[in-house]
């Protein structure tokens, strides 16, 4: 059975700008796939991600914006059981919904105040020294 992998990333309004979390997701779906998982995403943004992303051949749901019920019925049609969330700010009230769901929860460079709640946290900017980043002091 093919583990089922939701990304959420946004982008910016121009392709050239604010389209790093875009990118690192499609790199991220890419190898997921090539390992058996079937792989989805989810944004608040409109063609910043839906070009790229159905480009790679991968679906696509525009949220019409970021609220906790408009996620847990995104949740309901993924079935997902690992979300992978790449926004610098995540929020408690979004991720508790993500966890309600049962899906593992892992945050990409993630200063939230709903960090706490992920199961994991990936950042790749931490060096040592001061950070915001929750497990990292």
């Amino acid at each position: 059975m093919r583990r089922r992998v939701l990304l959420y990333c946004d982008g910016g309004r121009i392709a050239e700008i604010g389209t790093g979390h875009v990118r690192r997701c499609l790199l991220l779906a890419r190898a997921l796939t090539e390992r058996g998982c079937e792989v989805s995403f989810l944004t608040s943004s409109s063609s910043a991600v839906l070009v790229p992303v159905a480009a790679e051949g991968f679906r696509c749901e525009i949220l019409p914006a970021l609220h906790p019920a408009d996620l847990a019925r995104a949740l309901m049609r993924a079935r997902p059981e690992i979300v992978i969330w790449d926004r610098l700010d995540s929020s408690p009230a979004l991720n508790r919904v993500i966890k309600d769901s049962d899906a593992v929860l892992i945050t990409l460079d993630d200063a939230g105040k709903g960090q706490p709640q992920a199961d994991i946290t990936i950042n790749a900017m931490v060096t040592g020294g001061r950070t915001p980043y929750k497990g990292f002091e």
